[in-house]
């Protein structure tokens, strides 16, 4: 953590946090969000993220991840669907309003990996049983992930080289895990198959988005 400080914005009051993160051979991002709270619970996380050091030529999305209560399970979006779909395997996936479940999001590839997006999304809204919730939307588009695992339980989930492949379930996480991102690179890439095309790879350079939570009811 760089800077936290409590501060005002268009006379609401907010929160001002700098955090630093640190990648491999002293790449890393500068994040600044300023969270400004409404009267009526809304929350407004406005984003500027700045990279620095020597980036890789690609990474994987940018965005914000967070946690919500397990008894989101209901989840409702205005976007691409109903299946997974990325920024360069969306040709079927069409845009609408669909709805689901969180536990129903996650593919179970035999090789545990990243999977249950959905593109070009206007706005998510996750409830409990009795309609309550929460939405999010943002002043761009977002690809919206919202599954029972995070990424992390998915990477260390996956086969080693040398390791015979057996299924292994991996016992989900209560809470709800949720990315929120503003890019994503394409699918397409050598291990399988030909490399991204260069137009579903995203410039790495400085961003600035907003997202906005608000409670839901239906």
């Amino acid at each position: 953590m760089r800077e936290f400080a409590t501060t005002n914005v268009d006379g609401r009051a907010a929160v001002r946090a700098v955090v630093e993160v640190n990648g491999a051979k002293s790449a890393g991002f500068m994040h600044e969000a300023v969270y400004v709270v409404s009267g009526d619970g809304t929350l407004e996380i406005r984003n500027a993220v700045t990279p620095f050091g020597r980036m890789p030529s690609a990474l994987p999305r940018l965005g914000l991840s967070m946690m919500l209560d397990p008894r989101l399970e209901q989840m409702e979006w205005y976007g691409r669907g109903p299946h997974e779909n990325y920024v360069d395997r969306c040709s079927s996936a069409f845009v609408g309003r669909w709805s689901g479940t969180v536990t129903g999001q996650y593919v179970p590839y035999c090789r545990p990996q990243d999977n249950g997006y959905k593109c070009d999304v206007r706005w998510v809204a996750f409830t409990d049983g009795e309609g309550k919730g929460v939405r999010a939307n943002g002043d761009v588009p977002l690809f919206v992930q919202a599954l029972h695992y995070g990424c992390e339980d998915l990477e260390f989930a996956r086969h080693r080289p040398g390791q015979q492949r057996i299924w292994n379930d991996k016992p989900p996480r209560p809470e709800v895990c949720l990315n929120l991102d503003i890019r994503q690179l394409g699918l397409g890439e050598g291990s399988c198959g030909p490399r991204t095309e260069p137009q579903y790879i995203f410039p790495i350079q400085p961003e600035r988005w907003t997202v906005v939570l608000s409670p839901c009811a239906k």
